[in-house]
């Protein structure tokens, strides 16, 4: 029933292939996922408007008074993004993050319908649990990822049957979600995840850890 609704009411514009794989070699060789080049998205018919704060679907952690913000705009469903969060962030998180140099604010730009319950299924969680359940799911893209979604990824999430499908029957909260990938894509030109913003800079695909460092150097030290 949930498929049904889901493919109802976004058949008109929601990609028919998760971009898991991106959709050239040339461009997975740059670190990105991309929507497929129908930009079958840009049919969506929200109305680009700012969020209310507890509408917002941020994944935050950081010190709010880090002097330093980095916004990563993700998909779950995305294998670049993976990799970041399992072999980069941590590093960062470390090093910036838990110094309290740096503030990571992590938002969903789903693109595909995998990513886009995954993602609602997270904004559902207390925000202390968010980032967390956002980890596992990115370590276990292979269980849930075109699987059965009610037995994978409510399991991946650490949630039961009956939170799955009160979480996923909210218009509401995917609604969000989908405002907050527009809203990126108006402020940013965003086209692919991971995208990253460091002050001023947009960084399209996971760059190499000394490269990271180097940019937030160039950042707190203009």
């Amino acid at each position: 029933m949930i498929l049904n609704w889901l493919h109802s009411r976004y058949y008109n514009f929601w990609i028919k292939q998760r971009t898991l794989l991106c959709y050239a070699i040339a461009l997975a060789c740059l670190g990105v996922c991309v929507v497929t080049p129908d930009k079958a998205l840009a049919a969506i018919t929200l109305p680009v408007k700012p969020l209310l704060a507890k509408e917002i679907p941020d994944v935050i952690i950081g010190q709010t008074n880090a002097p330093l913000t980095i916004i990563e705009y993700t998909s779950l469903t995305c294998d670049h993004c993976a990799f970041f969060h399992k072999e980069i962030l941590p590093k960062l998180k470390a090093k910036y993050i838990d110094t309290g140099q740096v503030r990571f604010v992590i938002r969903h730009y789903p693109l595909d319908r995998d990513a886009l319950k995954a993602a609602a299924l997270v904004s559902c969680l207390p925000e202390a649990k968010r980032y967390n359940a956002m980890t596992q799911l990115f370590s276990t893209q292979d269980q849930w990822i075109n699987q059965d979604p009610e037995n994978s990824l409510s399991k991946a999430i650490g949630m039961n049957i009956k939170q799955y499908q009160k979480c996923l029957t909210d218009e509401k909260i995917q609604d969000n979600v989908l405002l907050q990938r527009l809203n990126g894509e108006k402020t940013f030109s965003l086209e692919a995840t991971p995208t990253f913003i460091v002050g001023k800079h947009v960084v399209e695909g996971v760059p190499p850890l000394d490269e990271f460092e180097n940019l937030i150097a160039k950042v707190q030290n203009p």
